[in-house]
C-alpha cells in the first residue's frame, strides 16, 4: 500500500523518492533548512491548536490586542513543547532552542492575521467559545485514513465540514509560490478519493492552507485530477519495483532548498 506522502514527493521530484527509498541516503539540511523545519513545526502546531485558543474567547467585546495575546500565550506553549512533540524530526539539531526562539519571534508577527479573522467572525456572528471554535476550526485534525480498494493510506492535516460536505485541507508552512504546486493538487486529490471511499460522499474540492500568509487556496477535484492521481500511483509503483533512476530536469525553485542538493545529479 502506498502512502499519499510518497506520491506527493514523487510528483514534486522523483529523485527525492529514488535517493531515499532506493539508495537509502539521508538528506543533509543546511542551517536555513533546519530553521525552516523548526518554523514548520511551530506553524503546524499553531494551526492545529487554533480551536484551543478560540474556545477561551467569552467576551463579545474582546479587542484585537486581547485576541492577539491569547494566540501569543499559545505560541509560547508551543515553543516549549515542540522539542518533545517533534523529537525524532529535530533529533540531529544541536541549537534547537536558539532556532525556536528566533522562529517564534518571526511567527509572532503573523498572529495578528489570525486575530483579525477571529474578531471579524465575532462581530458578524456574535459566536463565542465552542461555537466560535467550531466556525473557524476543522471537524477533524491529523486524521488517519486508508483504503485497500485504492491501495492508499495517509494522514489528513485537517477535514472541514461545510453544509454537510467534507473538505480536505493540507497545511503548508513554507513561503508559498504564486500558485499551488501540482504535487499539492495531487495530494489533495488522493485525500479526496480516500474520503469518498471512507464516507461514501462526494468531495469536489479541497484547500491548501498557507500558514505564513493566513490564506487558503481552493483546489478543484474533478475527473482529470482523479485520473492524474491514479496514473501517478501506477507510475510510482512501477518505479519502486524497478529501482531505476528517474530522469529529472533541474528546477531552481525546488532544488535550492533540497536536503539532497549535495548528492543529487539531476540534469
Amino acid at each position: 500500500m502506498l502512502t499519499v506522502s510518497k506520491l506527493r514527493r514523487y510528483a514534486f521530484c522523483p529523485l527525492l523518492l529514488y535517493l531515499d527509498e532506493t539508495l537509502h541516503l539521508e538528506p543533509e539540511p543546511s542551517y536555513e533548512q533546519w530553521y525552516g523545519r523548526v518554523g514548520h513545526c511551530i506553524r503546524y502546531e499553531l494551526s492545529l491548536r487554533n480551536h484551543k485558543v478560540l474556545r477561551e474567547v467569552k467576551d463579545p467585546k474582546i479587542s484585537l490586542s486581547g485576541l492577539n495575546t491569547l494566540f501569543l500565550i499559545e505560541l509560547e506553549n508551543i515553543k516549549q513543547e515542540v522539542p518533545f512533540i517533534y523529537k525524532d524530526e529535530l533529533l540531529a539539531l544541536t541549537d534547537v532552542e536558539i532556532m525556536l526562539e528566533q522562529a517564534a519571534k518571526e511567527i509572532s508577527l503573523e498572529l495578528e492575521g489570525l486575530a483579525r479573522r477571529a474578531r471579524s467572525v465575532i462581530r458578524e456572528t456574535c459566536l463565542l467559545g465552542d461555537e466560535l471554535a467550531g466556525a473557524l476550526t476543522p471537524w477533524k485534525a491529523e486524521f488517519p485514513i486508508r483504503s485497500k480498494k485504492l491501495g492508499l493510506s495517509g494522514r489528513l492535516d485537517k477535514i472541514e465540514k461545510r453544509d454537510g460536505r467534507l473538505i480536505p485541507v493540507e497545511i503548508k508552512t513554507g513561503r508559498p509560490a504564486p500558485y499551488v504546486w501540482d504535487s499539492d493538487k495531487l495530494q489533495l486529490a488522493a485525500y479526496a478519493m480516500l474520503l469518498e471511499e471512507r464516507f461514501d460522499v462526494s468531495v469536489p474540492y479541497g484547500f491548501v492552507e498557507y500558514t505564513r500568509i493566513n490564506e487558503k487556496r481552493p483546489v478543484i477535484i474533478d475527473g482529470k485530477s482523479r485520473r492524474d492521481l491514479l496514473a501517478l500511483k501506477k507510475e510510482v509503483e512501477e518505479f519502486l519495483e524497478s529501482g531505476e533512476k528517474p530522469m529529472v530536469e533541474r528546477n531552481k525553485n525546488k532544488c535550492r532548498k533540497c536536503g539532497f542538493k549535495g548528492v543529487c545529479s539531476a540534469d
